[in-house]
């Protein structure tokens, strides 16, 4: 804080960046730097791990962990101490930063300093604003070549920081596109993104596009995947693919999964999970819970009984649904 002549607080001025390079080398600087030290703490908590959070299941089923008496997470598996730090928010990020990257340098419509009070404010009084940057095709999962790019670069960025360094079990670190389910918590204490994205609401899953913005249809998502390079997320490389029932009925829907399936996998990826549903029957099944006991969703890389979610999830894959729909 600076303190000027008649005594008031203010806070600083963010700092000037004459243009979108050095913009995003300071994103990444600071990327970097936050990995490092997730790397750090967990360096040190798994020290502690076996006391903390003993794997007493894991180390009952494992042989070596029998023999050598040690705890399942504490060198009891020869081959399984390898930490996984997981991620959340690849394609928002990307999102967001094409974003800036048109407000403020491309069409100059606004300073950072101005796009900051507008996102601190949650987009009020800026909807069309927001519509727009929600709307654009600069999006990770369009197989744009400009965010292919930069979802690399951040790939990458990440990765140095964690692959093949020790971490305190005997192994070492890996990067992983898996979020598990961060891709929720960690959207609720994230303020609003230069995306359209409100403040909020979920950021991007594993290694998929931000809810809704991927309008070119599952070939296009599943070549934006492609265009990374998969050996630097040895953790987990995965992908969530939405598709319609028409799309997927009979031989020549199995027919087209199958293509999905192998163009993925053929790249290097590693996991891809699929939801098939319209939108109108999660509708329904949001209006007749008492229908649809059995109905089940893939969150991610696991099953949730659709009864179970919450209304603001299940409106998050009612909206999926529908720009599946759209994209037909």
């Amino acid at each position: 804080m600076t303190i000027p002549d008649d005594g008031r607080a203010v806070a600083p001025r963010p700092p000037d960046y004459p243009d979108f390079d050095s913009f995003k080398a300071e994103y990444l600087r600071r990327l970097a730097e936050t990995t490092d030290r997730c790397r750090k703490v967990a360096f040190e908590f798994e020290k502690a791990l076996p006391e903390v959070n003993p794997a007493l299941l894991m180390t009952l089923s494992t042989e070596h962990a029998l023999k050598t008496r040690k705890d399942g997470f504490a060198n009891g598996c020869p081959r399984g101490n390898n930490t996984g730090i997981l991620s959340a928010g690849l394609g928002t990020t990307v999102d967001a930063l094409l974003a800036v990257k048109e407000i403020v340098y491309e069409k100059k419509e606004m300073s950072l300093a101005e796009l900051g009070a507008v996102l601190a404010a949650n987009w009020k009084g800026h909807e069309a604003l927001r519509l727009r940057m929600l709307r654009s095709k600069r999006k990770w999962g369009n197989n744009d070549p400009e965010a292919n790019a930069l979802g690399a670069a951040l790939i990458d960025c990440f990765a140095v920081q964690l692959d093949g360094k020790p971490n305190s079990r005997g192994g070492v670190f890996l990067a992983s596109g898996h979020s598990a389910r961060q891709f929720i918590e960690q959207g609720r204490k994230t303020g609003a993104t230069p995306d359209g994205r409100r403040k909020g609401e979920e950021i991007s899953k594993n290694l998929s596009p931000t809810m809704g913005v991927d309008t070119e249809g599952a070939t296009a998502l599943v070549a934006t995947l492609a265009s990374s390079d998969v050996t630097k997320l040895p953790g987990d490389y995965s992908l969530d693919v939405m598709l319609h029932p028409s799309v997927c009925s009979g031989e020549k829907g199995l027919g087209v999964m199958r293509a999905l399936v192998e163009m993925f996998h053929r790249n290097g990826g590693s996991v891809i999970q699929f939801t098939v549903f319209s939108a109108e029957e999660l509708r329904d099944a949001q209006a007749h819970p008492e229908k649809y006991e059995n109905l089940q969703v893939r969150v991610c890389g696991w099953n949730v009984r659709w009864n179970d979610m919450s209304k603001v999830e299940q409106d998050a894959y009612i909206r999926r649904a529908e720009n599946v729909m759209q994209g037909m």
